[in-house]
């Protein structure tokens, strides 16, 4: 007969047992880390979408002109021509050119949204155009594309929203707030931007 033995009921339970507390541990430090990452990854993305958000705002608001701007009055809205790209500016009176494209920047739904409109086959032109209140609301309820999430507080003003005329310089204002539920976090992380910009304006009167 051998000399050996086999293993006893008792010893396969203690070492499962042993096995079950270091898997725990294992977990119980794994855990905070999985969150921390969690929470860091969503802070940098929701971090990075706002930072361009307001980037593109800043310049889009310098290469329009002051005429083209429409603000909603729920401040939740600001549409606005764009500036043609290529060439920027006219060859003959060096004003800059107007493309055919008009932009809404919103809110919705806690996102940031833009909207375009389709080139209307006019040429360039250096006498800006303005969409109106109706046709910012068309543009609202359109097919838009998401820019920023998470946002819990927008807004979008100029320096005196009592007055019909828009008076520069023009405001942005937006709040992030990242749910970093978890496990071994049970907490939000919110953050806010500003931005101020000034317009070209081709009619000096305007800002008077």
């Amino acid at each position: 007969m051998s000399g050996q033995r086999g293993v006893t009921l008792i010893e396969v339970m203690i070492a499962f047992g042993l096995l079950m507390i270091v898997m725990v541990m294992m977990i119980a430090l794994l855990l905070p880390a999985f969150s921390l990452f969690r929470k860091q990854g969503g802070q940098s993305d929701a971090y990075r979408a706002c930072l361009q958000t307001v980037e593109r705002f800043r310049w889009e608001m310098l290469n329009t002109q002051l005429e083209s701007i429409t603000l909603s009055p729920d401040q939740e809205a600001i549409a606005w021509q764009e500036a043609q790209r290529d060439p920027p500016f006219s060859g003959t009176s060096g004003e800059p050119l107007m493309s055919d494209v008009f932009t809404v920047l919103h809110y919705r739904d806690k996102r940031i949204l833009l909207t375009q409109s389709e080139p209307s086959g006019v040429g360039p032109s250096t006498i800006p155009s303005r969409l109106t209140l109706d046709e910012v609301g068309a543009l609202r309820a359109r097919s838009t594309r998401t820019l920023a999430r998470d946002i819990t507080a927008f807004e979008v003003s100029d320096n005196d929203p009592s007055s019909p005329l828009t008076t520069p310089p023009i405001r942005m204002s937006l709040t992030c707030t990242i749910d970093t539920k978890g496990r071994a976090s049970n907490d939000e992380e919110s953050f806010q931007m500003n931005v101020t910009v000034t317009p070209r304006s081709t009619c000096r009167t305007s800002n008077m």
